[in-house]
């Protein structure tokens, strides 16, 4: 498995719009069946968030077929809300361990009291 691991500098009154921004990417990525997963960390003072963008592929080809205009649309989005210098880098999967969501348990009818017939 691949990864693209993004770092920016969020402006931080933007904050709330890079976080929908990513959202808007992730979307995108989900297209692909050979989307894994991504995940947005922050770090940084509050005045100066330190955002770090992970996503995660089958392949190295998957990743890099990812970046079509749509996705590239989505990231210039993302990259208005940010101070400039945006750094991208490519890696190797060493371990990942997402979870897929857990389906909500389905609510069993409790069965009626029978009705005792009178003979």
């Amino acid at each position: 498995m691949y990864a693209r691991v993004w770092k920016f500098n969020v402006l931080p009154e933007k904050l709330d719009e890079f976080a929908a921004a990513c959202r808007a990417v992730g979307a995108i990525n989900h297209r692909s069946p050979e989307f894994r997963g991504f995940v947005v960390v922050r770090g940084g003072p509050k005045d100066s968030p330190e955002c770090t963008v992970v996503s995660v592929w089958i392949s190295l080809e998957a990743l890099r077929a990812s970046e079509n205009e749509a996705f590239q649309q989505a990231v210039s989005r993302a990259l208005t809300y940010c101070k400039p210098g945006a750094a991208l880098q490519e890696e190797d999967v060493l371990v990942c361990d997402f979870s897929p969501p857990k389906k909500p348990a389905a609510k069993r009818a409790r069965p009626k009291p029978s009705k005792k017939r009178k003979k």
